[in-house]
């Protein structure tokens, strides 16, 4: 198997403020691109795992990121995160008030490291947005105590998301 990962963030802008006797222009960009390329050092990764997923009104999804589940060109088989270097979480709700959370919220074993150590912390993404967060340099780790990504849905009706980790078995 042969990985590797392309991932882009970036915002461009242009503002201008007509004046009595000029334009004034601000212009600009930030990006940041991120390449990991085979392997489980500093830069690479040799896992990833993607999927789109539903949640009911209220409902949690609780991903452990040792025994993820996925199924490619018919075969069924396991990832198991040592480190994650990548995180992707997409909330393709539509309407406005359709918050999506992630992080460890308090959860039994919940994946801490990402989130400062906080065990209740939950980030709030919502409707039609994302949130993306990379280490690939020293990536972050899963043990066994800190390994379920919660997932929530706080509102009163169903929303899908999608999710992308990227990281590595060592």
């Amino acid at each position: 198997m042969e990985l590797s990962i392309d991932a882009r963030a970036a915002v461009a802008w242009l503002q201008t403020d007509p004046q009595a006797t000029a334009t004034i222009k601000d212009s600009g960009q930030l990006e940041n691109a991120l390449a990991l390329a085979q392997g489980t050092g500093e830069q690479q990764a040799d896992l990833l795992w993607h999927a789109q997923r539903t949640l009911a009104a209220g409902a949690d999804d609780l991903l452990d990121l040792t025994a993820l589940s996925r199924s490619v060109l018919g075969a069924t088989g396991s990832v198991q995160f040592a480190k994650v270097k990548l995180l992707l979480v997409r909330n393709l709700a539509g309407s406005s008030g359709q918050v999506l959370q992630a992080g460890p919220g308090g959860v039994a074993n919940g994946w801490t490291e990402p989130f400062a150590a906080e065990a209740n912390a939950l980030v709030q993404i919502g409707p039609g947005g994302h949130w993306m967060q990379a280490a690939p340099l020293d990536g972050w780790n899963v043990t066994s105590s800190s390994k379920i990504l919660k997932v929530h849905n706080p509102g009163t009706t169903q929303l899908d998301y999608q999710i992308v980790l990227v990281g590595t078995s060592i």
